[in-house]
C-alpha cells in the first residue's frame, strides 16, 4: 500500500517529512481496515467549515486566503472506532506545531477531534501559479495560462469521496469568493456580482453536494515599464 502524504511533502522539508511520516505510521496502522476507505478521500486534510477568498489584480498579481476547518481525514476516521488516544492526540499537537512554524499559516490551533482551525494566507506574483494543496490533491487552485490568462477553479468531490465523507461525518460547507479588476472571461457564480471599491467580488457557495466547481477565466495587463526616450538637441 502507497501512502500519499501530499500535504506534508507541500510544507515542510526531507528530514521533516521523513518525521512525520514515521509519526503517522502508529496512527495509520492502527486503523488500517478505515485507513484503506479513507485514502478515497485522495488526501491527508479535508476542508470543512471555511471561507476561502482569491484576489486578482488587474496586472496578473495575487493573493489566496483560507479560514476556517482543516480535517485530519484519518484521524477523523478512527474517531468512528472511539476517542483518539493520548498518542494521537500528541501527534495532532504536533502537527498544529509544524503549521505554526510555517509563515503562510498565521494561525493554526488544534481544537480536537482531528480539527484544525487555521489562518492561511499567499501571495504571488504575475506567472506563479499556485494549488491548495498542491498540484495533484488541489482543492483551490491559481493557474497561469498562456495569453495572459488565468484560471481560477475550486473543487468538486465524486459520488464515491462524498459518500464515504458521510461514513466519517465529514461535511464540507464553505463559502468561496474571488475579487478582482482584471478582465473577466467567463464565470460559473450563481450569486448577485458587488463591487467593492475598485473590484468586483463573485461568489460561490461550496458544500457537500455535486454541484460545478467554482471556476472563473480572466485575463490580465503585465505590468511593462516605460519606453525611454532619447533626449535630442537641436
Amino acid at each position: 500500500m502507497t501512502i500519499k502524504w501530499c500535504f506534508a511533502d507541500l510544507i515542510l522539508g526531507h528530514n521533516e517529512r521523513r518525521m512525520m511520516k514515521k509519526k503517522y505510521i502508529n496512527l495509520c496502522f492502527k486503523y488500517l481496515f478505515i485507513f484503506a476507505i479513507a485514502l478515497i478521500l485522495s488526501c491527508c486534510f479535508v476542508p470543512e467549515k471555511f471561507t476561502a477568498k482569491v484576489e486578482i489584480n488587474s496586472d496578473g498579481s495575487y493573493s489566496f486566503t483560507y479560514d476556517g476547518i482543516l480535517t485530519h481525514a484519518l484521524a477523523k476516521a478512527a474517531l468512528m472506532q472511539g476517542p483518539l488516544s493520548k498518542k494521537d492526540k500528541s501527534e495532532m499537537k504536533e502537527i498544529e506545531n509544524e503549521f505554526n512554524i510555517e509563515l503562510e499559516f498565521k494561525k493554526a490551533n488544534y481544537i480536537g477531534n482531528g480539527q484544525f482551525e487555521v489562518l492561511y494566507e499567499k501571495t504571488g506574483k504575475v506567472g506563479e501559479s499556485f494549488y491548495f494543496f498542491d498540484k495533484d490533491y488541489c482543492f483551490f487552485s491559481i493557474e497561469f495560462c498562456k495569453g495572459d490568462t488565468i484560471e481560477v477553479s475550486g473543487f468538486q468531490l465524486d459520488k464515491e469521496s462524498l459518500a464515504n465523507m458521510e461514513q466519517f461525518n465529514l461535511k464540507i460547507d464553505g463559502d468561496f469568493e474571488i475579487l478582482t479588476n482584471a478582465n473577466v472571461v467567463k464565470h460559473n457564480s450563481k450569486m448577485k456580482v458587488k463591487k467593492i471599491r475598485d473590484k468586483y467580488c463573485y461568489k460561490w457557495r461550496v458544500k457537500s453536494n455535486l454541484e460545478s466547481a467554482p471556476n472563473m477565466v480572466l485575463t490580465y495587463q503585465p505590468w511593462r515599464p516605460d519606453i525611454e526616450t532619447e533626449e535630442t538637441t537641436d
